[in-house]
């Protein structure tokens, strides 16, 4: 059990950072082109921490690498953390980009 617990952890903690990591994302893309140096870099951090999430998803057994839900009929529990979990990293991605855009906005930059 401490060892799942550990294990979920792990999992907010990289979801977290990918959040934020796509928030700067978004944040680069309004102030530089998709191929400098910095934007590269951005997406090569955010693609390898979503490989270790997927990762240690499937270690913990919440999930396939693809991100999808793997719970049956049966509700599984692990599966139910999954589902919330991709549904609040979602939600919390929004309100950055929303803050992100309103931000901007308020700048007057379109």
């Amino acid at each position: 059990m401490e060892g799942a617990k550990l294990a979920a952890q792990l999992i907010g903690g990289l979801e977290a950072q990918l959040v934020q990591m796509n928030a700067d994302l978004a944040t680069a893309k309004t102030q530089m082109s998709d191929d400098t140096p910095r934007m590269r870099v951005l997406k090569a951090r955010i693609a390898s921490v979503e490989e270790q999430l997927a990762s240690e998803r499937q270690r913990l057994g919440s999930g396939s690498a693809d991100g999808q839900s793997n719970s049956g009929a049966n509700g599984d529990v692990a599966g139910l953390i999954q589902q919330y979990e991709i549904l609040e990293t979602e939600r919390e991605f929004a309100g950055a980009r929303l803050h992100c855009i309103l931000g901007q906005l308020g700048k007057g930059a379109y």
